[in-house]
């Protein structure tokens, strides 16, 4: 069928869904800053500081073990091979980031949003769920639907990540 016969949706061209919103590049500074700042934001029950907000950042290799990431905004952040190892990642909106070979062992992803983030090869040991139950990232390759818990899971170990 030729181009210009093709059948056309009603909403044809509203919507550019190809264009990803350009990624932020953040100085090991300015990264700090904002965890500072987000600390603060936790620790005052919202009165001082700031939600971190690292939307549509470059954040590859970074190292958050232990963090407090709770409510954090990753959405659509570059998160390759980081490591949130015991991180409290509760409520925290990792909507459409790319989270390939991240470590989340023992992280509380309780509440958490994850719909569209890139999970390939992530791995984890048991983490918390809102239930309070263990539950499994496992390792998720490409063309699988599902994550489920691998056996290889128990022997590999997070690599860790470049602390900047």
């Amino acid at each position: 069928m030729a181009e210009p016969d093709r059948p056309q949706s009603p909403f044809a061209g509203m919507v550019d869904f190809s264009a990803r919103t350009p990624v932020r590049a953040l100085s090991p500074r300015e990264i700090e800053r904002m965890l500072a700042e987000h600390r603060l934001y936790l620790e005052t029950e919202y009165h001082q500081g700031h939600r971190a907000n690292f939307s549509s950042t470059d954040l590859t290799g970074r190292n958050f073990t232990g963090l407090n990431l709770r409510g954090v905004k990753m959405d659509r952040a570059v998160l390759r091979g980081a490591d949130f190892t015991g991180a409290h990642l509760q409520s925290a909106n990792l909507i459409g980031a790319i989270l390939e070979q991240a470590c989340f062992d023992r992280a509380d992803l309780s509440r958490a949003r994850l719909s569209g983030a890139n999970l390939v090869s992530a791995f984890t040991r048991p983490f918390r769920t809102s239930a309070g139950s263990a539950g499994w990232l496992g390792v998720v390759s490409p063309g699988k639907s599902e994550a489920r818990p691998s056996r290889k899971l128990h022997r590999h170990r997070c690599r860790h990540a470049n602390r900047l």
